[in-house]
């Protein structure tokens, strides 16, 4: 079913997720949903963002492949904000 699903883009990592599922309630598949502070799951997210980026900045400096390819790869699957 997975396959099949339509999915969608989360803010800020990129991450696509399940619109529907049958059998799992639509809500808790976005995670913001789960949070009854829509603001503290932003100011959170933006957060955890920060520290992936970061994390991420420590690669800028290696040169992985022959032209530097995977590098840049590594440092685009970070979060974007």
């Amino acid at each position: 079913e997975l396959l099949t699903a339509n999915y969608k883009k989360t803010e800020v990592f990129g991450l696509e997720i399940p619109t529907e599922i049958n059998g799992v309630p639509s809500e808790i598949l976005d995670p913001i949903n789960t949070w009854t502070d829509k603001a503290a799951y932003k100011e959170t997210l933006l957060r955890l963002a920060g520290l992936f980026k970061n994390n991420f900045e420590v690669f800028a400096s290696y040169k992985i492949g022959n032209d530097s390819s995977l590098t840049d790869e590594i440092l685009a699957a970070g979060p974007n904000f």
